[in-house]
Order: C-alpha cells, then sequence, then structure tokens
C-alpha cells in the first residue's frame, strides 16, 4: 500500500492522541537514511515468531538497491509469568527481535494495546518510505519476494 494512497491527514495522530513514545528512538528513525519500502510489524507477544520474519527479511529484499526501513511496534505486550511464578518484563521478552533490527529500523512500545488496526496505524505513521508492507510475525516471507512486489 502506498502512503500516498491514503486519505489526506490521516497519516498522523493528533497530539493529544499519540501514545507514548521514546522521543529520542523517533528522531533517530526521522534522521535515517531514505529508503523505498518500510516494513512495519506489531507484535503482541509473538516474539520467537517475530524473530523468524525478521530472520527472513534481508532474503526476502535481496536486490532491492534502495533499501528497506523495519518497524516493530510492540503493542502493549504483557508481563509473561512461567508456571513457576518468575516474571518477564515486556522490555526483556523483547531483547531478541530488538537485536535483530540494523541502525536505521525503528523498536517502540505502546501501552495498552491498541487493537490491530489502531496499532498498524500508529506504526506506518513513523514510517517515511514512499512504500508501505504491513508484514505480521506469522508470516515468513520467501527469498526475494518483497523485491519483486516493489518492482
Amino acid at each position: 500500500m502506498s502512503k500516498h494512497s491514503r486519505h489526506r491527514g490521516q497519516g498522523r495522530l493528533p497530539q493529544n492522541h499519540a501514545p507514548q513514545t521514546d522521543l529520542a528512538a523517533t528522531r533517530a528513525l526521522q534522521a535515517a537514511p531514505h529508503t523505498l519500502i518500510d516494513i512495519v510489524m506489531l507484535i503482541f507477544g509473538e516474539w520467537t515468531l517475530a524473530e523468524r520474519a525478521l530472520d527472513a527479511l534481508p532474503a526476502a529484499t535481496a536486490g532491492l538497491s534502495e533499501g528497506y526501513r523495519v518497524i516493530v511496534m510492540d503493542n502493549g505486550t504483557p508481563v509473561w509469568r512461567s508456571g513457576e511464578g518468575k516474571e518477564v518484563s515486556p522490555a526483556d521478552q523483547a531483547i531478541a527481535v530488538r537485536d535483530r533490527l540494523r541502525p536505521g529500523d525503528h523498536f517502540f512500545r505502546v501501552e495498552p494495546n491498541m487493537g490491530f488496526p489502531k496499532g498498524y496505524n500508529t506504526a506506518v505513521a513513523r514510517g517515511k518510505s514512499p512504500l508501505v508492507l504491513v508484514h505480521t510475525a506469522d508470516v515468513l516471507m520467501q527469498p526475494g519476494s518483497i523485491t519483486r512486489m516493489v518492482r
């Protein structure tokens, strides 16, 4: 979906409706070099699936000389509690996903969960590229698939 096909004014949330996020990370995203496509992924606890999906992106974008940016939003993942009572914070759950991101990619968290449509709209609004791929964690892109889609 092209960002330019959206209705004028729908790309950004009004200031009083914007979720609380890391301002430094937002500024770093805005300073990232131009890319052809933003690959946006919303996560609600599917960390292992997200790791696999992110690992598949380099091959899926092979030959895409214009580049891509990954934007991952944690949509209010709760604290995980094991059967033994051990608690793992959302930040600790996200470590492996964050480690897979490259400089220029972007990770942020919102709380509470915004739901699927509003969550994706919020994450897409963070991008700057002319094209957007809404990607879910349970999809593994095949080698060259994203490059073929944008050509």
